[in-house]
C-alpha cells in the first residue's frame, strides 16, 4: 500500500527529538532538582558507589520504610554519555539516544507485524506523544517521564510478539525491563501485558515450530537485565528491595476502584484524552484521606463517577466489537493491538485502584502511563479501521502525501517552545539561578560535611545539583541515613563528621559576609546587597543597645536560642523587640519597619550555600 513511504518513515519521529536536543545544548541545559540525581547516580556506575537500584520511590511515604524503584537500568544507560559529556549534555544525549532507539525499534516491530500501514500509524503516535510533552519534557530525564516513549515502544513490540514474531521478544524484554525498573507504577502493566503477548506467541508457534534460539536469547537478556536488583535482594547491603516492594503493598487504605476508574477515564476516555494541555491539567495532586483517616471529598476537577463508568464501558465495548470483527476477518495484528489496548485500560483501573490512599494520595507522576495508553487505543482503532475498510485504505493510497503531510505537520507543531509546569519544571527557581550556584561550586574545597536538607522549601531545585557538582569535584559531601537510597550507602555520614552543608533562602541567605558562603545567587545588585546588609547591621546595633539596658528584652532574646542574625532573618527578633517593654523612638520603629519590608521582599529568589560547624548554630560567627 505505501511503498513510497518505505524509506524510513519512522525516522520522521526522530526529528523533534533531535531539534529538542540541539535546543537544550545551545541553551546550556543543566539538570535541576531530581533530574540532577540521574546524572549523579549515572556517574556512580561501576564505582565504589555503584547503584544497584533505582531512585527512592514515593511509596516510601506510606510503606513505613524506604523503598526504591526496582532497578538501575536507566543509570546504566546514562553512564557513558554523562561520563564523556558531563551532567547536562550527557543526559540530553542519553535521552536522545534512548528515545530514538524506542522510535526506530518500534518502527521495525510495526513493519514486521503489520507492514507500512502500521509503521505510519505508529510513527504518528510517537509524534503525537512528543507534541503532548513539548520540547522541554520530550527529553526530560525524570523517571516518570523518561519511560513514556519506551513504554509505547514496548506496546508495539508486544504486538509483533503476540502475532508470532519471536525475534521481537528480546527488544520487548529490554523496553519492558527498563520501564519497570525505572518506575514501579508499571508493576502490573508491564508483566501482565508481556505475559499475554508471550502466551499468544507460544500458541501461534505450536504449528510452525518454536524458535528456541529467540526464546533463549530473550531469557538470557532478561536474566542479564535483572541481575542487579536480584543480587541486591539476595546479597546486597541493607534489606532486599524487591521484598520491600512486595510488602509495601500490604498497607491499609487504597484509592479504590471507583476513584481509580474516574482517574483513568479522565485521561483515557474523556476529551481531550492525551492531547495538550492534558498532561498538565487532566490529573492534579489530590489528597485522598484526611488527618484522621477519613475520606476527603473528591476534587471538583475530576470527571463524575457515572460519566466515567459510561465512557469506560463504551470504550471497552468499542474495542471488543472491533476485535470480534477483526478476528472474523482474520486480522490477527488488529486483534492483538485491540487486546493490548483493552488489557491496558483494565490494568490501568486496577493499578490506580491499589495506589495507597495515605500520605499525599494521588500525584500525577504515579499515572503518567495513562498518556501512552490513551494514544495506544486510538492507534489500535485506527489500524483496525484501515484494515477493515478497504475504501479507507484505497483513499490513503490515492492521497499519496496524506500520511507524510500529517507527520511533517506534527513535527512542525513539536518545534515551538511549550512549557508544561509539571515535575521538576514546576519547582520555583530558574535554571540560570541553579546554574549560578553550581558554577560557583567549581574549585570549592570543603571539609567532610553532611548535607542538611532543612531551611529550604519542598521541591526546591538547588540541593541535588549542588551536591552533584561537589561530588563530581571529589569533595567529601555526605548525607543522613534516610537519604542512603538516593545517594548510596557509602555516602552516609559517620559520627565523626563535624561540619554540615546547607542551603538558605531569602534573608537567611544574606546573614553572613561573602567570605562565609560557598555560593550566592540573588536578583539584587551588589549595591542593593550592601544596602541591605548595612540596614541589617543598624538593626543589630539597635537591638544590642536596647538589650543592654533592658533585662527583660535580653531574656527574650536569649530564649530564642539562636544567633541574632538568624533570629533577625526569620523575623522573630524584630517581633520580640516590638512586643517587649523596650523604649523605642519613632526612628527606631521606622528602622525596624524598613528592615522588615526589605527582609520579606527577598522571597525565595535569593539562595546561598553554607558550610557550618555541625555542633554550632546556623549563623554563628556572623554577628
Amino acid at each position: 500500500m505505501t511503498r513510497r513511504w518505505r524509506p524510513g518513515f519512522e525516522w520522521l519521529a526522530v526529528v523533534p527529538l533531535v531539534i529538542a536536543a540541539v535546543r537544550a545544548l545551545v541553551t546550556r541545559w543543566i539538570p535541576v532538582g531530581e533530574n540532577a540525581l540521574m546524572s549523579l547516580r549515572a556517574r556512580d556506575v561501576l564505582t565504589e558507589h555503584h547503584p544497584w537500584l533505582g531512585t527512592a520511590s514515593s511509596g516510601s511515604l506510606t510503606s513505613g520504610t524506604t523503598v526504591s524503584h526496582p532497578g538501575p537500568l536507566l543509570f546504566d544507560l546514562f553512564a557513558l554519555p554523562v561520563r564523556l559529556l558531563g551532567p547536562g549534555a550527557g543526559l540530553v544525549i542519553g535521552a536522545l539516544l534512548l528515545h530514538s532507539a524506542a522510535v526506530l525499534v518500534a518502527g521495525a516491530a510495526a513493519r514486521r507485524a503489520g507492514g507500512e500501514r502500521l509503521v505510519v500509524i505508529v510513527t504518528l503516535a510517537f509524534i503525537a506523544l512528543q507534541w503532548t510533552l513539548g520540547p522541554q519534557l520530550m527529553l526530560d530525564p525524570w523517571n516518570p517521564h523518561i519511560v513514556l516513549m519506551p513504554f509505547l515502544a514496548f506496546l508495539v513490540c508486544l504486538v509483533a510478539v503476540a502475532v508470532g514474531h519471536s525475534r521481537l521478544l528480546w527488544p520487548a524484554v529490554c523496553f519492558g525491563s527498563l520501564v519497570l525498573q525505572t518506575h514501579v507504577s508499571y508493576v502490573l502493566l508491564v508483566p501482565l501485558l508481556a505475559l499475554g503477548a508471550t502466551g499468544a506467541c507460544w500458541w501461534h508457534a505450536r504449528t510452525g515450530g518454536i524458535v528456541r534460539r529467540d526464546w533463549a536469547t530473550a531469557g538470557g537478556v532478561f536474566a542479564l537485565l535483572w541481575a542487579q536488583p536480584v543480587w541486591q535482594q539476595l546479597f546486597g547491603p541493607g534489606p532486599g528491595n524487591l521484598g520491600l516492594l512486595l510488602r509495601s503493598g500490604d498497607s491499609e487504605g487504597r484509592v479504590g476502584v471507583r476513584l481509580g476508574s474516574r482517574l483513568v477515564a479522565e485521561v483515557v476516555a474523556a476529551p481531550p484524552w492525551w492531547a495538550r494541555p492534558s498532561f498538565d491539567r487532566s490529573v492534579s495532586d489530590m489528597p485522598v484521606l484526611d488527618a484522621d483517616g477519613g475520606r476527603l471529598p473528591t476534587a471538583e476537577w475530576l470527571i463524575g463517577g457515572a460519566m466515567a463508568a459510561l465512557l469506560l464501558v463504551a470504550l471497552a465495548a468499542l474495542l471488543v466489537a472491533l476485535a470480534v470483527t477483526a478476528h472474523r476477518r482474520g486480522e490477527r495484528v488488529a486483534v492483538a493491538m485491540l487486546a493490548i489496548a483493552l488489557g491496558g485500560v483494565c490494568l490501568a483501573v486496577v493499578t490506580t485502584a491499589i495506589i495507597p490512599a495515605a500520605g499525599y494520595g494521588i500525584a500525577p507522576h504515579q499515572l503518567r502511563w495513562l498518556w501512552p495508553l490513551s494514544i495506544w487505543w486510538m492507534v489500535a482503532v485506527a489500524y483496525t479501521a484501515v484494515q477493515l475498510l478497504p475504501s479507507v485504505a484505497d483513499g490513503i493510497v490515492r492521497a499519496r502525501w496524506l500520511a507524510p503531510g500529517m507527520a511533517v505537520a506534527g513535527v512542525a507543531l513539536c518545534i515551538p517552545s511549550y512549557v508544561v509546569p509539571v515535575g521538576v519544571a514546576r519547582a520555583p527557581g530558574s535554571m540560570d539561578s541553579v546554574r549560578s550556584i553550581v558554577e560557583q561550586m567549581d574549585g570549592v574545597e570543603i571539609p567532610p560535611a553532611v548535607f542538611e536538607p532543612s531551611g529550604m522549601w519542598i521541591g526546591e531545585p538547588y540541593s541535588v545539583p549542588m551536591i552533584a557538582a561537589l561530588l563530581a569535584d571529589d569533595q567529601p559531601v555526605l548525607v543522613a541515613p534516610d537519604a542512603a537510597a538516593q545517594y548510596g550507602r557509602g555516602r552516609v555520614a559517620g559520627p565523626d563528621v563535624a561540619w554540615r552543608l546547607s542551603l538558605r533562602q531569602g534573608a537567611e541567605a544574606l546573614v553572613c559576609a561573602d567570605a562565609d558562603r560557598l555560593a550566592l545567587d540573588t536578583p539584587l545588585a551588589d549595591e542593593q546587597v550592601a544596602d541591605y546588609r548595612a540596614l541589617q547591621q543598624q538593626v543589630l546595633d539597635l537591638v544590642v543597645g536596647l538589650a543592654a539596658t533592658d533585662a527583660t528584652l535580653q531574656a527574650e532574646i536569649d530564649g530564642l536560642g539562636r544567633p541574632l542574625v538568624e533570629s533577625l532573618a526569620d523575623g522573630s527578633l524584630t517581633a520580640a523587640v516590638l512586643e517587649s517593654t523596650a523604649a523605642l523612638s519613632d526612628d527606631d520603629l521606622a528602622l525596624l519597619a524598613a528592615f522588615d519590608v526589605q527582609r520579606t521582599a527577598l522571597g525565595i529568589d535569593t539562595v546561598a550555600a553554607f558550610v557550618r560547624p555541625l555542633d554550632g548554630l546556623y549563623g554563628q560567627g556572623c554577628d
